[in-house]
């Protein structure tokens, strides 16, 4: 395979220098104009606009693509947010993960994990046991980069997530490329639209 003929394509979009939206995908050269305006569109397509959008396309010359499993995701539904966020809770614990962490966890979501309350463009990372933060940058998360899904598990997972959410058509209208739909993070402030978590 000439992974030269490859490239990273990855969108960030902020407002008043706050993270709004971020996706990004790995494509041939043949693609990568097509992906790029389909990024914009997702990033214009949020409900409080970017004012600025940035696009970045690297070549990935001669280095390897690997690829790996993903993890699975598992759909729980519940009546309330309430009720999804004790199976959650219930969850985390049958995976050896502490009551006090469990919560801490939900609670940072909830309000917004970064310090400021704020969404971060990463992920937190959580002591199991403690609950204390563990990323070297808590207003920023961990990301993983250069990351996208095959043709074919983006399609079985937008398949399965479409057949699993009916009642969150917003997020799967907002679906633009092979990312997971995303789940509004004031999710305990409107309980209206939760019938199902995903855990990964």
């Amino acid at each position: 395979m000439a992974f030269e003929r490859f490239f990273s394509v990855r969108m960030h979009a902020s407002r008043a220098e706050r993270h709004l939206s971020g996706a990004e995908r790995i494509v041939a050269a043949e693609k990568v104009e097509f992906v790029a305006v389909e990024l914009i569109q997702r990033a214009m397509s949020k409900d409080c606009p970017p004012d600025r959008i940035s696009i970045n396309i690297d070549a990935f010359g001669d280095r390897s693509l690997r690829t790996m499993s993903a993890l699975d995701v598992v759909t729980l539904t519940a009546p309330a947010a309430a009720a999804g966020i004790s199976i959650a809770v219930t969850a985390l614990q049958q995976a050896g993960v502490s009551l006090r962490a469990a919560q801490q966890a939900i609670t940072d979501i909830s309000r917004g994990a970064s310090p400021s309350g704020q969404v971060m463009r990463g992920a937190m990372i959580v002591d199991a046991q403690s609950g204390s933060r563990l990323e070297p940058d808590p207003h920023r998360g961990v990301r993983a980069s250069r990351f996208d899904w095959s043709d074919e598990a983006a399609a079985d997972i937008k398949r399965k997530l479409s057949a699993r959410s009916p009642m969150l058509p917003g997020s799967l209208q907002n679906y633009a490329g092979p990312m997971i739909p995303n789940i509004p993070r004031d999710i305990s402030r409107r309980p209206e639209r939760v019938i199902c978590g995903y855990l990964f």
